[in-house]
């Protein structure tokens, strides 16, 4: 899979949880938040396998950072802090939105 390709399914996977924060059920909604998405499959690769994949990620570039930020939205949708939530996930679209592979200086 291409970067380009993945950070649109990425981008997609992130503003369907935007949108489904305070709307769609909180189980459904915290499982589509922890599931592996498609730049966590580009890192993967990237890294031959699943060791050091998080080394190898454009948005977060390591795990700490993305397991760190997905605790903190697992936490303020648990404690009904949807605009925290909201904050957050719009932070993680940005994100993704401002990564960019080594030598792309678009």
């Amino acid at each position: 899979m291409d970067w380009t390709r993945a950070r649109d399914r990425n981008l997609v996977r992130w503003r369907r949880i935007l949108a489904g924060i305070g709307v769609d059920d909180p189980p459904e909604l915290l499982r589509r938040l922890n599931e592996v998405g498609e730049v966590c499959e580009l890192a993967r690769e990237d890294a031959g396998g699943a060791q050091g994949r998080c080394d190898h990620c454009l948005v977060f570039g390591s795990a700490g950072e993305c397991l760190d930020l997905r605790w903190k939205i697992t936490r303020a949708l648990l404690e009904a802090e949807l605009d925290e939530a909201r904050s957050l996930v719009r932070g993680v679209v940005a994100r993704t939105l401002a990564a960019r592979p080594a030598g792309d200086d678009r």
